[in-house]
């Protein structure tokens, strides 16, 4: 019973080597495997799907924060990974020309056309001061063996006592109805939400979620 209870080691990879990147990838297409709302943002194409965690990791390491979680009891595996974006920092995953040039012209069109627009929707319906002021988590994966023993939680905490020592903002978008409840424990708030259609997949909903650093009044 004791040994659930040791938290996770997290660091922080400012210069991660290739295997690094190989394993943290591994382990996000293990995690995202049947996840709906992947499936549409890469079309059901792997080495789509994979390019998008590359250049996600890839810009958190030069952006923002980086972070894996090892298990204490076996610390050469990683059993989780959050990637931040910083405060004044811009995230443009999906504007990435490798990224553009990886798809076929069907997922393309829907990127411009659709998902481009219900993203822009969604990030204007908060107040200028959390569209580029504050710390933006782009990707949580937790591994299925190590979910429930904190580690979701220290990935989140790492980020949110920075904040709140800089008296800055949180944001997250949440695909997943069954993490907004983790959300909103870590004290993050609902704002709004806009539902993604997709020709190749059932869709999915996007809820945007900030949280106000420690001691802050929060928006009227």
């Amino acid at each position: 019973m004791a040994s659930d209870t040791v938290a996770p080691v997290v660091r922080s990879i400012a210069s991660p080597t290739d295997d690094e990147i190989e394993r943290i990838v591994a382990l996000l297409l293990r995690i995202f495997k049947s996840d709906t709302a992947m499936e549409s943002l890469s079309g059901r194409d792997q080495a789509v799907e994979t390019l998008i965690y590359r250049l996600t990791l890839t810009q958190a390491v030069r952006s923002g924060e980086c972070l894996v979680a090892r298990s204490p009891h076996n610390p050469s595996e990683i059993c989780g990974v959050a990637a931040w974006i910083a405060p004044d920092s811009d995230w443009d995953v999906h504007d990435d020309p490798s990224f553009l040039a990886a798809l076929d012209p069907s997922l393309r069109e829907w990127y411009t056309s659709h998902y481009a627009s219900k993203y822009k929707e969604l990030h204007s319906s908060l107040d200028s001061k959390y569209q580029r002021g504050a710390w933006s988590l782009k990707l949580l994966a937790v591994a299925p063996e190590a979910r429930r023993k904190g580690v979701g939680r220290a990935l989140v905490d790492v980020i949110t006592r920075k904040a709140d020592s800089n008296s800055e903002s949180m944001t997250v978008d949440v695909r997943d109805p069954s993490i907004v409840h983790f959300f909103q424990r870590a004290g993050f708030k609902y704002r709004s939400v806009k539902n993604v259609m997709s020709h190749a997949s059932p869709g999915f909903p996007i809820w945007r979620m900030v949280r106000e650093p420690l001691g802050a009044s929060a928006p009227g």
